[in-house]
């Protein structure tokens, strides 16, 4: 259809005007349904090879009723099985999760212990009360220092980066 109207004969070529505008509108609707025809043609093509993909390979191109319906339960259960494989592995994540906070609780319980011994030994001894004092105190000055460079670093680029 679309070589006679691209190439019509030497006794077929219209000569009117009406039948110029006529095997125009022709050529357009052709062009139309080819467009449509191809692009059903590629998403019959896509479901195909999804199909395909969903079944594993496994339809053999029968397609008997009977069998397409034996495929689709084994699948059904193929399916089920690996949800059920992945509640397991699931599972397994979970209770090592578990694990792990239990192992951390019991480590934080270790460490509080611990700081109440070491709080216990600076009350009994004041000269190292004293010096962990003065060593938190040069700490906190350290850090008012940095962040007061930190201030004024940042004010100054923004005052460049607007000036």
């Amino acid at each position: 259809m679309a070589d006679v109207l691209d190439n019509p004969g030497v006794s077929a070529a219209p000569t009117n005007p009406s039948m110029m505008h006529v095997l125009q509108r022709h050529r357009e609707i052709l062009y139309d349904y080819s467009k449509e025809f191809h692009r059903t043609k590629a998403n019959i093509a896509s479901a195909r090879s999804h199909a395909e993909l969903l079944s594993g390979g496994m339809g053999g191109g029968g397609g008997s009723s009977s069998s397409a319906g034996m495929g689709i339960h084994d699948m059904m259960l193929n399916e089920r099985g690996k949800i059920d494989g992945a509640h397991g592995i699931a599972d397994t994540v979970l209770e090592q999760a578990q694990a792990t906070r239990e192992q951390l609780d019991s480590q934080g319980r270790m460490l509080s212990k611990s700081r109440g011994r070491l709080g216990g030994v600076l009350q009994r001894f004041p000269a190292i009360n004293s010096l962990v004092n003065k060593i938190g105190g040069k700490k906190k000055r350290d850090q008012m220092i940095v962040a007061g460079v930190l201030g004024v670093c940042a004010f100054v680029l923004i005052w460049v980066a607007f000036r």
